[in-house]
């Protein structure tokens, strides 16, 4: 008799910060929303959510942003307080980008990455951090997230009500 012992792969810590945009400008005359810019506030907010996610350690390997002006402003200031060199990758793809979209981005990350930032817009994030964690959170904006998973991958980590809220971190109440 021959005995089949199959190994399972540990399951592998995963984490996700949840950003929105920090406070922007009104659209202005001739300009698309795309193109709107942060303001002093915003990028003030930025600066200080950046520093309470560092204080907690949660500092990610990698961000998948939106392509918009105010997303890249953002991921700027944060960027500034971060001590680690981070990655990241501006897509259009995360543009006003629901649950699925996000996902599909996450998807093509590769696997050796387990802290990732996901940095856009509303009402998308509010509706992803509500799929992943089965809790409704109001993002204003500035708002960050922290969520924590687990799954062999992305693709298996990545499931309805599945993930743990860590923390909501609004600028606001810094």
């Amino acid at each position: 008799m021959v005995a089949i012992i199959r190994r399972r792969r540990p399951t592998v810590k995963r984490k996700l910060l949840v950003i929105r945009h920090a406070q922007t400008k009104h659209q202005q005359s001739g300009q698309t929303d795309h193109q709107r810019e942060l303001t002093v506030q915003g990028k003030s907010d930025a600066l200080r959510v950046a520093a309470h996610i560092q204080q907690l350690g949660w500092t990610p390997q990698t961000v998948v942003s939106s392509d918009a002006t105010r997303t890249r402003q953002t991921w700027q200031h944060l960027d500034e307080v971060f001590e680690a060199s981070v990655d990241v990758t501006f897509t259009d793809s995360l543009y006003l980008a629901g649950v699925d979209a996000v996902c599909d981005a996450l998807f093509a990350l590769p696997e050796d990455v387990h802290e990732v930032a996901v940095l856009g817009h509303n009402p998308g994030w509010q509706n992803l951090v509500h799929w992943l964690s089965g809790t409704a959170v109001r993002m204003s904006p500035g708002t960050a997230v922290l969520l924590e998973g687990e799954g062999e991958t992305w693709a298996d980590a990545l499931r309805q009500n599945k993930w743990k809220l860590h923390e909501v971190i609004r600028p606001e109440h810094l």
